[in-house]
């Protein structure tokens, strides 16, 4: 597997143990898309 989302931290880490070569949680996607957004309103 190349990447997966991920929820939480435990399913994290399980797709971590099957091999995922990237795992984003879902926590990351909010401050991704906060750090989007603010890059583009400036």
């Amino acid at each position: 597997l190349a990447g997966v989302w991920a929820a939480n931290p435990a399913d994290a880490a399980r797709w971590r143990e099957a091999g995922a070569g990237l795992v984003i949680l879902g926590s990351d996607l909010i401050w991704l898309a906060r750090g989007v957004t603010a890059a583009l309103a400036e």
